[in-house]
């Protein structure tokens, strides 16, 4: 974002957020504050405080919208695949490739001190997301009593590898080695 550039009558909210973003990607979470993206949004200091109460809620909002992303990227994975084992592995691929392309955000939905807005309300997309996963596993097993520690499971095993993944040269771009780690999904499923 160009810091001469001013925001658009009625978008503010939506500048502030792409200036965090920008900011987290180029210097961590830890950057942001309302002040700096006011300066790259081209407007007053206090401007910021008509949409974010505060730092944290800059911060929930952006999880928030990552969360929704998350969701319909996870749901467009499943569309067309008529065998539940694929549309499984599918998924498990449309989670790795969105945690990579935004690994700094990510990080950010992940964390207990965001889950929640201040009134309690957890972001729609965490609930939609946490759905896609249960509905991928349900289709590939009748063991409804272990589905809950299946999902943990599934949810762990992927998100360890996006951490894993980028201390080891290559491994982003190993197509195959993804598809055998979420396959190992299936050992427990049917063990």
């Amino acid at each position: 974002m160009n810091s001469d550039r001013k925001y658009h009558h009625g978008k503010l909210r939506a500048t502030l957020l792409e200036a965090a973003e920008e900011i987290i990607r180029e210097h961590g979470e830890e950057a942001v504050t309302l002040r700096e993206c006011a300066r790259r949004a081209g407007v007053s200091h206090s401007a910021p405080l008509n949409h974010f109460p505060d730092r944290h809620a800059l911060l929930y909002a952006i999880v928030e919208n990552k969360w929704a992303e998350f969701a319909d990227a996870l749901e467009a994975a499943k569309v067309g695949s008529d065998d539940p084992r694929e549309a499984l592995v599918k998924v498990g691929h449309a989670y790795i490739r969105f945690g990579r392309a935004n690994r700094n955000v990510f990080g950010l939905m992940m964390r207990c001190d965001l889950a929640e807005d201040p009134a309690g309300g957890k972001p729609e997309g965490a609930g939609r997301s946490y759905g896609v996963l249960r509905e991928s596993l349900a289709a590939c097993t009748s063991k409804v009593e272990s589905l809950e520690l299946f999902c943990d499971f599934a949810w762990s095993l992927v998100q360890g590898f996006i951490e894993i993944s980028s201390l080891r040269p290559g491994a982003e771009s190993d197509h195959d080695h993804v598809d055998a780690l979420l396959r190992l999904l299936f050992v427990g499923i049917e063990g």
